[in-house]
């Protein structure tokens, strides 16, 4: 689900992608969340922390190359998106 409220979406990148693309974070952090078992409080954790892309790319590096499925390699073309100093829209 796309979220709504605006510090969730500036803390999470949705600011900072074009709306059709919104989709492809949602699809990245469900990666995350369901598929590696990342618990919500330490996803947050990464977040406030400030190593949110650095955490992202290692749970997914840790995958064989052919399960990373098509959003970790958009996330690799677009790291911007967690960027709070840039704005993409």
């Amino acid at each position: 689900m796309i979220p709504s409220h605006p510090q969730t979406r500036e803390d999470y990148g949705f600011n900072r992608v074009p709306e059709e693309e919104e989709g492809n974070l949602v699809g990245l952090y469900t990666g995350l969340l369901k598929y590696m078992c990342i618990s919500p409080d330490e996803f947050h954790q990464w977040q406030k922390k400030g190593i949110f892309g650095t955490k992202i790319k290692e749970k997914y590096e840790e995958l064989p190359k052919g399960n990373r499925g098509l959003y970790y390699p958009w996330f690799l073309r677009n790291e911007r998106v967690l960027d709070l100093n840039k704005k993409c829209r």
